[in-house]
């Protein structure tokens, strides 16, 4: 097929590609600055996502063509590109199919195409399948396999642990901020934000490290921690003002969700800071406690937020009334429905992400102990698919039981909000 090409001279297309730069940050962050001067990192702008049937791919022409059309236009303006895979039958889940696709594509637009990130869910294919035919498709680049608890192929997960391309995701949902609105499928990691969260989802991404926050006389400054979390919600409300979305249905999603990725890091490297010992259940209370708290104020700042300038719009979409027969039915649904909303409405859909792998420290061999800080994910809205730290200590067994632990523990986040926040 032709390629239509928006860029007249290759050289433009080239001096866009050297801009990126690695699978976690793909472009130079700017710094967005709160009111009090605090500074948080911004990815906002640097990738789209793109979802793909390989099934619709290898049987419609059309279809290929506009994926292929759609891939290029991303990738020759200068974007980083995720796609989710929905996988066939075939043993590489189609993934020879629409990786030849995205690479005529990358090629075409006088980009790399190993830095184009794939994420697919394992169900049936055996990940050292999948990562073969990215590298013989695409060369060496980001794969993320969702793991299927059903029939998770451990062994091939622990053979490929080296990788440092390859990722393995331990959440399929993602949670609301705000008890209003239910869970969303993860399906694609998000470029910048390393945010698995549904295709064409736009997110504004701030950062805050939990050591930073620990005093040279090895206490926490809690109170300059949970103003910064306030800061860090201000100064994402503020960025959705001047971020520029690669795509119509990212624009649309940021419009309609207003989803902040504040990403809450470093909480093993402050717990060894602390020299608290990360196998004691009082460690665990007391950065459980910590967490939550922070929590708490992410949710403070949005819902003030929301009282200056509306709840997330979704909120309307969500508060639309059934088909009623009876008109006190109707109004009475309506006048509980405005109460929740007074008492529970949000500026943003989501709030709080973290990753599994900031339990532990950052430097050095992970030691498998601060897998007891495992709990501390329950608080977060959705996972950071960041890269693994030195696991080379881990036994098998400690490698299966931490991934299996993490997905319980991501997969209770539901049931306890459900119970615990109020409707």
């Amino acid at each position: 097929m032709e390629i239509r090409n928006p860029l007249a001279k290759s050289d433009e297309a080239a001096q866009i590609r050297g801009q990126r730069a690695g699978w976690a940050v793909l472009t130079m962050p700017k710094m967005a600055v709160s009111r009090d001067h605090t500074l948080f990192a911004d990815d906002t702008e640097s990738g789209a996502t793109l979802s793909a049937d390989a099934r619709l791919l290898a049987e419609s022409p059309a279809a290929a063509d506009h994926f292929t059309q759609q891939s290029f236009d991303i990738l020759v303006s200068g974007h980083a590109l995720a796609v989710e895979l929905i996988s066939t039958d075939a043993r590489d889940g189609g993934l020879a199919n629409v990786g030849g696709l995205l690479r005529d594509a990358a090629v075409a637009a006088n980009a790399d195409p190993g830095e184009v990130a794939l994420t697919v869910r394992e169900g049936g294919l055996a990940p050292r399948d999948l990562w073969h035919a990215r590298l013989r498709q695409l060369g060496a680049g980001p794969l993320c396999v969702v793991r299927d608890p059903r029939n998770t192929r451990w062994q091939d997960l622990w053979d490929l642990r080296n990788e440092r391309h390859l990722r393995v995701a331990m959440a399929t949902e993602v949670a609301s901020a705000c008890p209003l609105l239910g869970p969303e499928p993860g399906t694609v990691v998000i470029p910048g934000t390393q945010v698995l969260a549904p295709v064409a989802s736009a997110w504004v991404s701030r950062r805050i490290r939990l050591p930073d926050f620990v005093t040279a006389e090895g206490q926490v400054d809690e109170a300059g921690l949970l103003r910064a979390a306030a800061g860090a919600v201000e100064s994402g409300e503020h960025g959705f003002t001047s971020a520029r979305w690669p795509t119509p249905r990212m624009r649309h999603d940021a419009w309609l969700n207003r989803r902040l990725a504040i990403e809450l890091a470093g909480i093993g490297t402050m717990v060894a800071r602390l020299r608290l010992d990360p196998g004691e259940f009082s460690t665990l209370l007391l950065t459980e406690r910590l967490v939550a708290r922070v929590r708490d104020a992410l949710v403070r700042q949005s819902r003030r937020l929301a009282e200056t300038f509306g709840p997330v719009p979704v909120l309307e979409q969500a508060g639309r009334v059934p088909p009623m027969p009876d008109k006190r039915l109707r109004e009475g649904w309506q006048r509980r429905w405005r109460q929740a909303l007074d008492s529970s409405a949000q500026r943003h859909r989501n709030l709080l992400v973290m990753s599994p792998w900031a339990l532990f420290p950052e430097d050095g061999v992970a030691a498998y102990r601060y897998a007891n800080l495992a709990p501390l994910l329950r608080y977060a809205d959705a996972c950071v698919i960041s890269e693994p730290p030195d696991t080379s200590g881990w036994t098998f067994a400690e490698f299966v039981n931490f991934h299996r632990q993490v997905a319980a523990v991501l997969q209770q986040r539901f049931t306890e909000r459900q119970i615990a926040e109020p409707a």
